[in-house]
């Protein structure tokens, strides 16, 4: 991977690259860029990029570096089960005990074992053991194993997600980030993404287990939201299945906390803006407004390596979800992309 492997403190970083990355905005009214850059400067975010349809209307900041984007993953992962089951390489209602999946440490009841990869995909699995990248509120809120059976209680949960990235190498003989690379990076023409981007964390005496982790850029990773914000389609060639974007950004179940109003395929959705989000820890965030062909990607520099990670977790700030709402305000305004 080219970018990955340098580092500063977010706030240094960002000063720099905008100091070299000039704003681009070629598909906006000019009040409507200069209200727009007026607003990104006091943004925590180091790069912002705007879609309009399929063309990149605005972007500012460190556009093609390559930064850890967290839960982001999960969204990117749902895409490649939308096309792994198109074309016949999974059963998204096969159950883990039919796949022959367990977990290391703690091995699953028979219970467990009937949970289906769809309802993985919806955070209803029902699994509710410890896993990679928890929060601490992610703790709080798990229910007690065995306490509701597959399918009947949505719980954001680490533990299927984790589980959906080995179990697609599993089934389909392809790396993750091969699949990727292969079924929509190339056909979308992503500038940065490589194969080896995609990395795990191996399973530990905590997790059963091992977790992958996307490292992507604002200009590669927006690319991909213009893809459900056009029903799956680049250009002339459908890349993501149109009904599997539609049944992915579906609401399966109400949030009971929060901000979020539903949850769909590993996307999450906001109903007074009628958008759909791929959030990730730190202020990574694609937003996607399908009424108006919009997407728009906020991505933070939070750090590479374990000491990084460390260092912005005690001093660095997460950009905080206004700065997309207000993003997507302002790029969907009269002049933009309305």
């Amino acid at each position: 991977m080219r970018n990955r492997r340098t580092w500063a403190p977010p706030g240094l970083l960002v000063v720099l690259l905008l100091a070299v990355a000039p704003c681009v905005h070629a598909a906006l009214s000019t009040e409507l860029a200069a209200a727009l850059d007026a607003q990104v400067v006091q943004f925590e975010s180091d790069a912002v990029v705007v879609y309009c349809r399929q063309e990149r209307a605005y972007g500012s900041g460190a556009l093609s570096e390559e930064y850890n984007v967290a839960s982001v993953r999960k969204s990117l992962v749902s895409a490649l089960y939308g096309v792994a089951a198109e074309r016949g390489l999974v059963d998204l209602d096969a159950s883990l005990g039919q796949l022959g999946f367990d977990d290391a440490l703690h091995p699953l009841s028979t219970s467990e074992r009937k949970a289906t990869l769809r309802q993985l995909l919806e955070a209803r699995s029902g699994i509710y053991l410890p896993a990679h990248g928890e929060s601490p509120s992610m703790r709080r809120r798990k229910p007690e194993r065995g306490s509701y059976p597959p399918g009947a209680h949505f719980y954001y949960n680490n533990w299927d997600f984790n589980a959906l990235g080995l179990l697609f190498e599993q089934v389909t003989g392809m790396a993750l980030g091969e699949a990727f690379q292969a079924w929509i990076a190339e056909p979308v023409g992503m500038e940065d993404f490589e194969p080896g981007d995609v990395v795990w964390q191996p399973a530990d005496e905590r997790a059963g287990l091992a977790m992958y982790r996307f490292f992507m850029s604002a200009r590669d990773l927006a690319r991909f939201g213009a893809l459900y914000a056009n029903g799956g389609r680049w250009r002339q060639q459908q890349v993501i299945p149109a009904g599997w974007v539609g049944e992915t950004l579906s609401v399966y179940s109400t949030v009971p906390y929060g901000i979020w109003d539903g949850y769909g395929l590993l996307w999450w959705y906001k109903a007074n803006s009628d958008s759909w989000w791929a959030l990730g820890s730190g202020g990574q965030r694609i937003v996607v407004d399908r009424g108006r062909r919009t997407a728009i990607v906020t991505l933070n520099n939070t750090g590479q390596g374990p000491a990084s990670r460390w260092w912005y977790r005690h001093f660095g700030r997460a950009a905080p979800e206004w700065e997309a709402f207000s993003v997507l305000e302002l790029a969907t305004a009269p002049g933009g992309c309305s």
